[in-house]
């Protein structure tokens, strides 16, 4: 059994982030718990994928209700910050052996960096 390890960079917060592997006839969706993190200010919780930064933040109590009173105002830095979604998921000898893979997201928005160990896959604009 091998890791990999799936980050995706995403610049803004109208984030959401949808993942699955096809193996011809295997396939691997990458759906449910992931982990987000800003650096920037030491913010590391649990996301829900697919869904959104707002979400994922108001979830693990960063954020209060983003729509009572000026909240949608004093969240906006939000939406000025990078976000890196990450997934650790695990594929067994026989997917490795298949000459290709496929990793096909469903809902990526704005600007995204894609890494699988590390290795840069593609990028969004």
């Amino acid at each position: 059994m091998f890791v990999w390890v799936l980050g995706v960079w995403v610049l803004g917060a109208s984030t959401c982030v949808g993942a699955y592997t096809h193996y011809y006839t295997h396939s691997l969706s990458l759906d449910q718990v992931w982990t987000v993190n800003n650096t920037a200010r030491g913010i590391e919780v649990p996301a829900t994928v697919p869904g959104g930064i707002y979400s994922d933040l108001q979830d693990s109590g960063v954020l209060g209700d983003i729509l009572y009173r000026f909240n949608d105002e004093e969240y906006r830095w939000v939406g000025y910050e990078n976000w890196t979604y990450t997934k650790r998921f695990n594929v067994t000898d026989d997917v490795l052996e298949k000459k290709d893979a496929y990793l096909v997201f469903h809902g990526l928005d704005t600007v995204t960096d894609i890494f699988l160990n590390g290795e840069l896959l593609g990028s969004t604009e």
